[in-house]
């Protein structure tokens, strides 16, 4: 029986899974950070001049969002972007962390977890 972490591991690296990963994890940053506003999706959309289905569509991680709809969302949000790039620790079998992209949005960090998507195909 293959574990979550071997088939996680298998994918590291691969641009689909590296880009599906960041796009949920940016959907779960502007989500939290609007919990901590106590702002809706409707407020933020209004706040973005977009559509509550545009919101959605973002905190979804459906959408590939450009540079310029990441800063138009952390100014809705009433906070900054932080893009670093990580350098990879070793050459060959790359590790999880080595490969993880960080994104603050404001003084929030990315989580870990793997992308509910990831944990549903595995279950």
């Amino acid at each position: 029986m293959i574990r979550l972490q071997d088939w996680i591991d298998e994918f590291q690296g691969d641009p689909d899974y590296e880009f599906d990963k960041l796009a949920v994890e940016v959907g779960e940053q502007i989500f939290a950070r609007m919990e901590e506003l106590g702002m809706t999706q409707a407020d933020l959309a209004r706040q973005m001049g977009v559509s509550r289905a545009r919101i959605s569509q973002i905190l979804r991680g459906n959408d590939n969002l450009t540079l310029k709809s990441i800063v138009g969302v952390a100014i809705g949000l009433e906070s900054r972007v932080d893009v670093q790039l990580k350098p990879v620790r070793s050459i060959g079998r790359l590790s999880r962390r080595d490969c993880r992209p960080v994104i603050r949005m404001g003084a929030h960090m990315v989580g870990e977890d793997p992308p509910a998507s990831v944990l549903a195909a595995a279950a």
